[in-house]
């Protein structure tokens, strides 16, 4: 028998945590993924919305295509990967946005007020090129006006 762990976020070393494995392979312990971190801010705001009748493949799907329209990834001319392609592996096909509904409520999002990109509120939800780009917006605005 073997064993193997994933560690996210934070590294168990005896008698403290880290951010590497050093006593492993030195390497870097990988961040929580958006979704994931999505998916516990949805379970702690509204617990019942794991416990519905509804399809698991949908609900994943519903928290990928949440993640990647945050991120601009997904569904526009610039993004390079349609929806339908994103819910391919997951093996959905039509609108997975009514699933998404319950999702987006629980961490806090209306989500009948979302036109054109889609905002969370909360950065840790975003990948890394989001933030970049929204601080180089920050940015370009600052020196501009400020």
């Amino acid at each position: 028998m073997s064993v193997q762990m994933v560690c996210l976020g934070w590294h168990w070393q005896p008698y403290r945590y880290s951010r590497d494995a050093s006593d492993v392979n030195g390497a870097p312990v990988a961040d929580v993924p958006e979704w994931l971190r999505d998916v516990g801010r949805a379970a702690v705001g509204d617990p019942a919305i794991f416990r519905r009748k509804a399809s698991p493949q949908r609900g994943a799907a519903a928290v990928a295509w949440v993640i990647a329209r945050a991120n601009d990834t997904v569904g526009g001319y610039w993004s390079g990967l349609t929806v339908q392609d994103l819910l391919a592996p997951f093996g959905v096909t039509g609108s997975v946005s009514q699933r998404a509904e319950p999702l987006l409520r629980a961490n806090g999002v209306d989500p009948h007020r979302l036109y054109g990109s889609m905002k969370l509120g909360v950065p840790d939800l975003l990948t890394s090129r989001k933030r970049a780009a929204i601080v180089q917006h920050r940015d370009r605005y600052l020196g501009r006006h400020g």
